[in-house]
């Protein structure tokens, strides 16, 4: 799986994820802008990954397009037909994985977490929750980070083969 990028490590967010399921919590500021799409999980199988980004995706992009850094990076590996109503641990190993990904260098990867996914009955829009935990950046003054809020994520879609 391709590397992912962190944001500014001086820098630490928390936002609540507090709301009903038919009212998500208010996106971050820092990244406004969410896409979900398919992806492949660490062993090749299927996954679904959300993006929340600074920029938009350019929509014009061709399929499999990169997302512009900065961005959060959150992967379910699972289609995204099994994600509704359901609350995946980020574990990177098992059932879902998360970076930070700044402008430049490598992306930091979750501490733990979680995400929830209120309606993925059409694949035009994804909603949801969640919060991140961001480890700790090597570089100095590099602290950890908790991001949390709600998603509502334009579905991108790309074809991908994992396997």
């Amino acid at each position: 799986m391709s590397a992912r990028a962190a944001f500014p490590a001086a820098i630490t967010l928390l936002a609540a994820a507090c709301g009903s399921p038919e009212t998500p919590p208010e996106p971050l500021d820092a990244y406004p802008h969410a896409t979900a799409m398919v992806d492949c999980a660490p062993w090749d199988g299927i996954a679904t990954s959300l993006y929340l980004s600074a920029e938009p995706l350019d929509p014009g992009d061709p399929l499999g397009s990169v997302v512009p850094r900065p961005y959060l990076w959150i992967s379910v590996y699972r289609s995204v037909d099994g994600l509704a109503g359901e609350r995946f641990e980020i574990d990177q190993d098992r059932s879902a994985g998360a970076a930070l990904c700044e402008h430049a260098g490598p992306c930091r990867p979750a501490a733990g977490g979680w995400i929830r996914f209120h309606d993925t009955s059409t694949r035009e829009t994804l909603v949801g929750e969640f919060e991140v935990e961001i480890g700790v950046d090597p570089a100095p003054n590099g602290g950890g980070a908790t991001l949390g809020g709600g998603f509502r994520a334009d579905w991108h879609e790309r074809r991908i083969l994992c396997g």
